[in-house]
């Protein structure tokens, strides 16, 4: 019995054949359509060559999710998360977006999200991982991007739970990786020369670190509540005041 192909020799064997079909002999004539075949106009034939391709990436479905996959220490895929938001590019012929329900998992009584690259431009989505009482959330990004770093930040001042920000080593010379405390600061960075290194940081929900502190057990509970109807009762709705705008 032969042995089973490799993962790898089945892919050079699909690439080889892909190159077959695609190659022609020299002087071979204009090949003739069968009888009764539908001619196909250019922009046909580039929406079929589109197809083609994406086959050829994606052999289990037409189009794949870009994905963030979470494992046990046991080796066991415990979490996956689908990309909800794409940037043009990816939608256009990449990937498929993501079903709009968040992930969510927990370790050891700590909740985690997850979100990946672009995704951190919607400021959204991170509130959203805030209602849902998320401890972390995870970000991966592909890019040397010192302002988004910035903003995933933010996400830690203004959601107040901690946040990883993770990049491939070639992407850390402006943006390395690190993780945000409740509040906002950097607990750990690495060092900026792509390099391959871990950004390592305790998060103990009982901290008392005076930052962390005050974020957890006043800030985050203050803003829900000002997010919610704390303001309500406070206002002057009766007084004339309230609705003119071009008088004192």
């Amino acid at each position: 019995m032969r042995p089973k192909a490799t993962a790898v020799g089945r892919h050079r064997a699909l690439m080889r054949a892909a190159s077959a079909r695609a190659t022609r002999r020299p002087g071979a004539g204009r090949k003739r359509d069968r009888p009764g075949a539908k001619r196909l106009t250019p922009e046909q034939k580039a929406e079929q060559a589109e197809r083609d391709h994406r086959r050829l990436l994606h052999r289990l479905q037409e189009v794949e999710a870009a994905s963030e996959d979470t494992w046990s220490d046991q080796g066991r895929l415990v979490a996956r998360y689908d990309k909800r938001f794409l940037s043009n590019t990816e939608l256009s012929y990449l990937y498929t977006p993501g079903r709009p329900e968040p992930t969510v998992f927990e370790v050891d009584g700590v909740r985690f999200g997850l979100a990946i690259c672009i995704e951190a431009n919607f400021p959204a989505l991170f509130a959203e991982y805030e209602r849902l009482d998320v401890d972390c959330v995870l970000v991966s990004v592909m890019v040397d991007d010192p302002a988004r770093a910035t903003v995933a930040q933010a996400y830690g001042t203004l959601d107040n739970y901690w946040l990883g920000h993770a990049v491939p080593a070639q992407c850390a010379a402006g943006a390395p990786c690190g993780i945000v405390a409740p509040g906002g600061r950097w607990l750990h960075r690495t060092d900026a020369d792509n390099r391959p290194a871990l950004a390592l940081a305790d998060l103990d929900l009982h901290s008392t670190e005076a930052d962390i502190d005050i974020a957890m057990r006043c800030v985050r509970p203050w803003r829900r509540l000002a997010r919610a109807d704390l303001y309500i009762s406070h206002r002057a709705d009766a007084d004339p005041r309230s609705h003119e705008r071009t008088a004192f």
